[in-house]
Formats: structure tokens, sequence, C-alpha cells
């Protein structure tokens, strides 16, 4: 049985929901389906996932198993989140968000060239729609986290970044990085770090960062 196979299960007991019919009936998707998710022979997409989420009364970062906090109110809260949650700001509705280009999770380059693709993200409630768009990932400085090929959807807005989140930052304005952030020295000091072991930290001061936005989730291929 796969991670999410495991989560899912493990989310219906919690919730005392004893049968796939019933959870299909909670969700709207086909009993098939929920086997094949349950069974493991399938995962849904990014569509089915928001359904599961919200009936189970959580996070697609916990079904996915970026986090271990089941409810989105405690994952709010949580400093140290593999990945900054705004669960609860989604609603069931599907918005088509933009892929610019590609970012690096390694040494330091990004693409905003063009639209490549268009994705289908949750409605997200109270955050304008121009400030949310995706990109896809190179590099591997952020493993297991973040992958090579993953999209990561990126809420432009500097100012709601926090310690421990991932952003897309971009120095001497010319490399960017997608890293996690850490403010120490009153602000004036800024240390982008990995979850890689293998890439050492990167110090600056603020001035010499311009902060693109945060990563609020991201979108996996199943292998």
């Amino acid at each position: 049985m796969n991670k999410f196979a495991g989560r899912l299960k493990d989310r219906m007991i919690e919730m005392g929901i004893s049968t796939q019919q019933e959870l299909a009936d909670l969700t709207g998707i086909s009993k098939a389906a929920i086997h094949n998710y349950i069974t493991g022979r399938a995962q849904p997409g990014s569509r089915q996932l928001a359904k599961l989420a919200n009936a189970l009364v959580t996070s697609t970062d916990y079904l996915l198993s970026f986090t271990n906090v089941p409810t989105p109110s405690k994952l709010r809260n949580e400093s140290n989140a593999k990945i900054s949650d705004v669960s609860g700001l989604f609603k069931t509705a599907i918005t088509m968000v933009p892929v610019l280009g590609w970012a690096s999770a390694g040494k330091g380059e990004w693409a905003e060239d063009e639209i490549t693709e268009y994705i289908p993200v949750p409605n997200v409630s109270g955050l304008p729609r121009d400030l949310v768009w995706a990109t896809k990932v190179i590099g591997d400085s952020m493993s297991p986290t973040i992958i090579p090929g993953d999209i990561v959807v990126i809420y432009k807005d500097p100012a709601s970044v926090a310690n421990n989140d991932i952003v897309l930052a971009i120095l001497e304005e010319s490399l960017s990085f997608l890293k996690r952030i850490r403010f120490q020295d009153g602000g004036r000091q800024i240390i982008l770090y990995s979850d890689n072991n293998r890439y050492p930290p990167i110090v600056h001061f603020r001035d010499d960062v311009r902060i693109i936005g945060k990563v609020i989730s991201l979108y996996r291929t199943p292998k």
C-alpha cells in the first residue's frame, strides 16, 4: 500500500466513514475510483484530491504526506510545516492557474518567459487570482519535499512570507532560488537553505534579496 492509500484509509476511520460508498457519496467521486485510491491502484488528480480533503476535513498536504498534521486549523498554526498550508482558504471550485516556465531548486536559475500550460487549482478565497501562479521545478536542492519535475504553486506576496516558508527568491537581480527561508538579525539578514543537506545555506543581507513569493502547494505526476 502506498502512503496516499494509507493516509486515506486512516483518515476515513478517524472521521467515522466506514464504507467506500459513503466516501463516494460525500465527494461525488465514483465508488470504483475510491476503491482504486484505497487499494493503491491509482492516485487522484488535483480536482479529486481537493474533494477528498474537503470531505475528510483535512488538507491535500496531509493526504500527500507533506505534513503529519491532519487538520487544517492546526496546520495553519504549524510554523514548521513542510509547505505553508492555505487549505483553509480553498473552495471546492477550480481555477486554471498558469504555469510560467521553470524555477531552479539547485544552483539558481529561473525562466518566466511564457505560459507553458494551465493546471487546475482549488479556488483561493481572499487571494487575488493574478497573484497565484505556478512554475515547474528543476534541480534537487529541496528534495525530498520538492523534486525535479514537480509543479509548485506560488503566492506572489512577499509580505506574507514567514520563517521556514519555501520561497522563490532572486539574488543580485539574476540568480533565483527555490529555497526555505529564515530571517535573522531583526530581519536585516536572510538565510536561504535547502531540504537536501548536500546544498549549503545561502546568507545575504535583506536588501540584496528580492522575494517573489512563497510556495502554497505542489503537484507531482505519479511515476
